[in-house]
């Protein structure tokens, strides 16, 4: 007889989350960010710690990308939208320049 192992279920999402090869994020509702991927992190320059726990905002540095990033966030919340939906926005990167930036999202 076998003995059951539950599964930890934060250490499998991590892990799932990291083999994703897209930057990939979790956002909830409130527009704060609950977990991301090593992807991600990489994409921005920022630590894991600099990003959850905190607004949606702080990926985005110029207010024209906030709003579009908004926009989008709320869009995908109406419950009106399609589950999944996707859309290019411009990022200016103080390194890199001015780069675009597919996002897409899923309720």
């Amino acid at each position: 007889m076998h003995k059951k192992h539950p599964i930890d279920t934060k250490d499998f999402a991590e892990r799932l989350l990291n083999n994703f090869k897209e930057a990939t994020l979790i956002l909830g509702e409130d527009l704060y960010i609950h977990k991301v991927n090593r992807v991600l992190c990489k994409y921005f320059r920022m630590d894991p710690e600099d990003i959850v726990g905190h607004h949606i905002s702080v990926l985005v540095k110029n207010q024209c990308a906030t709003q579009e990033v908004l926009s989008f966030v709320d869009d995908i919340l109406s419950p009106a939208s399609p589950p999944t939906a996707q859309r290019r926005l411009r990022y200016d990167d103080d390194e890199t320049g001015r780069r675009n930036l597919s996002v897409q999202g899923r309720r």
